[in-house]
């Protein structure tokens, strides 16, 4: 199995609405990313501050495996759920950080 299930049906559904395989999928992959940073970038600011939010997200957005977070990869989305999940979590928001977690797992596996 290449992917777990839901970076592929989430092509599938790009894809019913006339779109390219690979664009796609690097457009998952790019969108799940740049809302990852987005999040990451606020979560940070909220709990410290603004010049923290930025080192955050600049370092996140320029290492050199957000490569990876660019072509057709779980990354972007895995990056962008996990956040989520232990934002939620943070933020005492039980049930949304099983939402998010859950959608974790059926992104990626534990390796």
């Amino acid at each position: 199995m290449a992917f777990y299930p839901l970076f592929p049906l989430l092509m599938r559904g790009l894809t019913t609405l006339g779109m390219q395989v690979e664009v796609a999928g690097v457009l998952i992959n790019s969108l799940a990313f740049l809302s990852a940073l987005v999040l990451v970038y606020f979560w940070v600011e909220q709990r410290y501050d603004t010049r923290a939010a930025k080192w955050t997200t600049s370092v996140l957005a320029w290492c050199p495996f957000s490569l990876f977070c660019t072509v057709i990869y779980t990354e972007g989305l895995f990056l962008l759920l996990t956040a989520s999940a232990l934002r939620a979590f943070e933020r005492g928001e039980y049930i949304w950080a099983t939402v998010w977690g859950a959608l974790t797992t059926a992104t990626r596996g534990p390796e």
